[in-house]
């Protein structure tokens, strides 16, 4: 549906399930390719405080990931292989829906074959430059496109230069954004009364115009975008599309519900492995071998993981096994030596193991 329509009202829990979404698309453009959902899960950013089990519902029903055999993957990463590079790139910051940071999106064109990340960045670097595609914010990355800059020498030659010449956006928005009051002392303080008096979310660009209306000697597209992007009044719908701050507490909210319900059903739902394991097995059990794949999987959610790991969680992420499998209560314990063995892990509890993610070692 078109931005241009009545734009459709989204709940916080939506915008919550968004963010989360969010936060998995930047994990993916990092890896190299279909990743298992344990390792993407685990290298959420803390700040978010979410547990992984409440976001593995995201991740596979958000359209903007694939999966195969258990990995998962960026869609795009299939779409866009061999396709145009400034394409490619504008494509894939459209599926984030905001600014991303020049590594990431180096990194994900690096996955596509062909050259390594240095020469990713380079070419980046350059087109910033140039300003002709892309423009670079903070160190992100952000489409041209999506930013006003003024030409001409009135009104009606910013909008024909800038391509918004009959713009609906602008006609929808025009009554509320041009009343009286709406100048504040700067751009931002504008821009922040400009998008509450807004009552929908309006896009960046059209955003810049009426600001630039009230500015024409102060605007700057681009320093106006990175005090918005910092600024708490204000929030970010995907595709650039600002609406007031106010839905920050909502979501925050929604978060934490989402949290303690996918918490509290994993403890209901999963056996006491502390009492399970409580008991040795038998000397002449042959216990469980895991196997090389395995074992890096091991070591590598240990390493990103930024909370500790219960045994339970690794041998049902990692070696597949159901508490019900006849192998489930060997391949515990086995995990079990494994972490216990590690000198660089650290046991927080019976079943409970802190690797370097989480204690902030190397």
């Amino acid at each position: 549906m078109s931005r241009e329509e009545t734009p459709v009202t989204l709940t916080p829990a939506d915008y919550a399930r968004r963010t989360l979404g969010d936060a998995l698309f930047e994990v993916m453009l990092r890896r190299p390719g279909p990743t298992p959902g344990c390792i993407v899960l685990r290298a959420l950013p803390e700040s978010l405080h979410v547990a992984p089990q409440a976001a593995r519902g995201v991740l596979e029903q958000d359209p903007r990931f694939s999966v195969q055999q258990g990995k998962f993957d960026l869609l795009a990463r299939g779409i866009l292989t061999g396709s145009n590079f400034n394409r490619s790139v504008e494509t894939l910051i459209g599926d984030l829906g905001r600014p991303i940071p020049i590594p990431e999106v180096a990194d994900f064109m690096a996955s596509l074959g062909g050259r390594d990340s240095a020469y990713y960045t380079e070419l980046l670097s350059r087109l910033v430059r140039k300003a002709e595609v892309f423009c670079e914010v903070d160190g992100r990355l952000v489409p041209r496109s999506w930013l006003l800059f003024p030409e001409g020498d009135n009104e009606d030659d910013v909008l024909f230069y800038c391509d918004l010449d009959g713009n609906e956006e602008i006609a929808a928005l025009r009554s509320g954004c041009t009343a009286e009051g709406l100048r504040g002392a700067d751009c931002l303080e504008t821009a922040v009364n400009l998008v509450r008096a807004a009552r929908r979310p309006i896009s960046n660009k059209i955003l810049g115009f009426f600001v630039y209306r009230l500015h024409p000697a102060d605007f700057d597209p681009l320093e106006l975008l990175r005090e918005m992007l910092a600024e708490e009044r204000l929030y970010a719908e995907p595709g650039l599309y600002w609406i007031p701050g106010d839905v920050r507490a909502g979501i925050k909210a929604a978060l934490e519900l989402l949290n303690k319900q996918a918490t509290t059903t994993e403890k209901a739902a999963g056996p006491n492995l502390d009492e399970l394991l409580a008991e040795e097995l038998p000397p002449d059990h042959p216990g469980y071998f895991i196997d090389d794949d395995n074992l890096a999987l091991v070591y590598e959610i240990m390493n990103v993981s930024t909370q500790p790991v219960t045994v339970l969680e690794l041998v049902t992420e990692v070696l597949g096994l159901a508490p019900d499998s006849p192998r489930f209560l060997p391949a515990a314990h086995s995990v079990r030596a494994l972490l216990r063995d590690d000198p660089n892990i650290l046991e927080v509890g019976p079943t409970t193991f802190a690797g370097a993610g989480a204690t902030g070692g190397e």
